[in-house]
């Protein structure tokens, strides 16, 4: 039996219990480790990216180029990365939102997309092609991002409420969300 001072008080225990104790310690401080692992796939779950190749008007990569991402989503001003040596960039992960990229490298026009819309779990592939230019040239390509994720199998469609509120009388609601996606039909589907 073990015996000691605890807060002004005497306190006996037994062996047994101090390694009870000990290991309901260890036993709650592994669970705790596990939360930040947790939060982690839940994030990466959700989170978009944006992915490339840049390449000069010949087709040749571009290693070397400063990759910039811009939008209110951001918790910071702004996300960058730098091409490799295959002309690469990853921009990932990144919070749902709206997007300016722009590329810029020493002696080519700077060139910014803007309106690149992430939605969850996307990844848009932005392949660029830089022109040679004055260093204060700047080209800003304002379009529709990519709907199409060449990286992710997973097929979604986004439907707003107004749209499921004003077709749910027309439809049952799993053959109204099918026949929404594109290419599928409620055929493609077995509902048992």
């Amino acid at each position: 039996m073990l015996a000691g001072l605890y807060g002004g008080f005497m306190v006996k225990c037994t062996r047994n219990a101090r390694s009870l104790s000990i290991a309901l310690i260890v036993g709650v401080l592994s669970l705790l480790s596990l939360f930040p692992l947790a939060h982690s796939a839940q994030a990466q779950s959700t989170a978009a990216g944006i992915v490339g190749t840049i390449t000069d008007g010949t087709g040749a990569v571009l290693p070397g180029v400063t990759v910039t991402a811009s939008g209110p989503a951001l918790q910071v001003p702004q996300v960058l990365s730098v091409t490799d040596e295959n002309g690469q960039y990853r921009l990932s992960p990144l919070p749902v939102g709206t997007y300016t990229v722009t590329y810029e490298l020493a002696g080519f026009q700077t060139l910014k997309r803007e309106g690149v819309q992430l939605q969850v779990g996307f990844v848009a592939k932005l392949d660029q092609a830089l022109n040679p230019g004055a260093v204060q040239e700047t080209v800003t390509v304002t379009g529709e991002s990519p709907t199409v994720d060449l990286t992710n199998p997973a097929h979604s469609v986004n439907l707003s409420v107004e749209q499921l509120e004003s077709e749910e009388q027309a439809a049952p609601a799993p053959v109204l969300r099918v026949e929404q996606a594109p290419r599928a039909t409620a055929t493609d589907c077995d509902w048992s």
